[in-house]
């Protein structure tokens, strides 16, 4: 449903997973120019979704705006847009005062500018293959890309100060605190990794997990949903495991506990 608010002025939300759409598979601003608010989940699921364009109305977009939009390929920020931009074609929505990326799509480019990448920004973006995280990035919020599960490459600056890809991993970690945040299908732990991050494998369609020598937490849903996984081999090193690290992980046969483990 939409609605309006005392200036007259549209939002669009979802109510129920349904979406008004205005007629058409896209936001173009030539025709709704009076819509200043997407809100959350406003266009959740819409496969026939292939283009998304942001009128200059615009200044609040909320979150899961385009989760789980297979198609879509382009989104583009109007330039009279005061408040979010899609600089240098990247196909996504930047926040331009914080140069946060909020909304991005299998085809985004994450510009060289970019400091964060905003909750749910490719949340359930199963189409989306790969990742490359320059070395501008400071802060990637909780669930930017969860629930995409084709990942098969992470790539991260050289230069990012923040976050590494140390030994080829395929991985997003945490520099500082030596944490793995995001795992692909490909994904290989390093042995200098010590906290496996709440959900950094979950959904992903690996059959066996090596967890090495060095690990000492695995957080909550870190493995989460992990329907092809059938063996795990755990660490001497490792310390807590929260209860709910393999939810979901129905076909899990064996579990190994390296005999040193006290």
């Amino acid at each position: 449903f939409s609605s309006y608010n005392d200036d007259k002025k549209k939002e669009i939300y979802a109510y129920n997973g349904n979406t008004l759409v205005l007629g058409t598979d896209g936001i173009h601003g030539d025709s709704v120019t009076d819509i200043y608010a997407i809100g959350d989940y406003a266009f959740y699921g819409r496969d026939a979704l292939s283009s998304l364009i942001i009128p200059y109305t615009v200044s609040r977009i909320g979150k899961y705006v385009v989760g789980n939009c297979q198609n879509l390929t382009r989104i583009s920020v109007d330039k009279s847009n005061s408040v979010y931009d899609s600089r240098n074609y990247c196909n996504a929505v930047i926040e331009s005062n914080t140069d946060k990326l909020i909304l991005g799509c299998k085809n985004t480019i994450i510009p060289d500018d970019t400091k964060i990448i905003g909750e749910y920004a490719f949340a359930d973006c199963k189409s989306l293959n790969g990742i490359n995280i320059p070395a501008s990035v400071k802060t990637i919020e909780a669930n930017a890309f969860v629930g995409c599960t084709a990942l098969e490459t992470i790539y991260v600056n050289e230069n990012n100060l923040s976050y590494d890809n140390r030994d080829n991993a395929n991985a997003i970690i945490e520099t500082a605190s030596n944490k793995l945040i995001l795992a692909c299908n490909s994904t290989v732990i390093p042995s200098s990794v010590e906290v496996i991050a709440s959900d950094a494998f979950s959904n992903t369609t690996l059959t066996s997990i090596v967890i090495p020598e060095g690990v000492k937490t695995i957080e909550a849903n870190a493995f989460k949903n992990m329907t092809s996984l059938t063996s795990v081999s755990l660490p001497s090193t490792l310390e807590s495991i929260d209860s709910t690290a393999f939810m979901g992980c129905d076909n899990l046969e064996q579990i190994i506990v390296n005999p040193a483990n006290l």
